[in-house]
């Protein structure tokens, strides 16, 4: 014998054996747990149920007809979705290739003009101006102005018509005989001779596509030393007795490229 009742949440027809009375019951429709009744209960009229199968189809579809009156959407477009992502990993990769294409031509074009700080286009600079002072330990005074220092700038592959003579440009506050034969090959040849003022400066306009042996000999300062063999020899093809010139003065030698405006500052002090 078994018991026929109504599922007490959707009306869904439910039978159950008899010895099932008064157990918990799942309902198969809604998975909604009831108690089946006692044999006396489950002889109520079972009512049908009254759900239209076609009623949740039709909500929906009036759902989406009052959506597109009102202009909402429902859901997700997932191809909408998929469309923007499209646009914007298209727009990074764009931006991306117009990022490296601008560094290479950045990188081709040298990275634009080089400028000094009052904004001079170095790139086309036949000339620079080098600044500088020379100065050496004094007891009163640590960096005290060396006056009279010799500045001599000799291009690396000139060969003057005519050797200067080592006396007209040696240390000394006296002025350099600048209309000397030997100092004017020097100069049309692109070199420089000059001496450093009271208070120890120097000041010259030099090339931007020569390389020098820029040679500092002090007035003030003794070297306890000889000057370098290779020195002297260099100095020997522009000048007369370049021995005597160095005699016992301090000096620093560098080789130079003046490729800027400069501020060159020489401590010499005897070692």
């Amino acid at each position: 014998m078994t018991i026929q009742f109504q599922c007490e949440h959707c009306d869904q027809p439910l039978q159950v054996p008899q010895m099932q009375a008064g157990d918990p019951i799942r309902c198969p429709n809604c998975r909604h747990v009831g108690v089946a009744p006692q044999a006396t209960e489950s002889k109520k009229e079972i009512k049908k149920p009254t759900t239209n199968p076609f009623t949740q189809d039709q909500e929906v579809t009036e759902v989406m007809r009052r959506g597109k009156a009102n202009g909402a959407t429902l859901g997700v477009d997932r191809r909408r979705v998929a469309f923007a992502r499209t646009s914007i990993y298209g727009f990074g990769a764009l931006l991306l290739c117009v990022s490296v294409l601008s560094f290479f031509l950045g990188m081709l074009s040298g990275g634009g003009p080089v400028t000094n700080q009052d904004g001079a286009d170095l790139a086309q600079m036949d000339e620079v101006t080098i600044r500088g002072r020379v100065t050496y330990p004094q007891s009163d005074d640590p960096e005290a102005p060396d006056a009279g220092a010799v500045l001599l700038l000799v291009p690396t592959d000139w060969t003057p018509g005519e050797k200067m003579d080592y006396e007209t440009i040696e240390p000394g506050t006296g002025a350099i005989d600048y209309t000397a034969g030997s100092v004017l090959d020097l100069q049309q040849g692109g070199g420089i001779v000059t001496r450093t003022g009271s208070d120890g400066r120097f000041e010259f306009q030099v090339p931007t596509d020569m390389t020098f042996y820029m040679v500092i000999l002090s007035n003030n300062v003794i070297r306890p030393d000889s000057p370098r063999r290779e020195h002297v020899t260099t100095l020997n093809r522009v000048m007369t007795d370049a021995k005597f010139w160095f005699a016992d003065h301090q000096y620093r030698w560098t080789r130079e490229k003046f490729d800027r405006h400069r501020d060159i500052r020489v401590y010499l002090k005897s070692e």
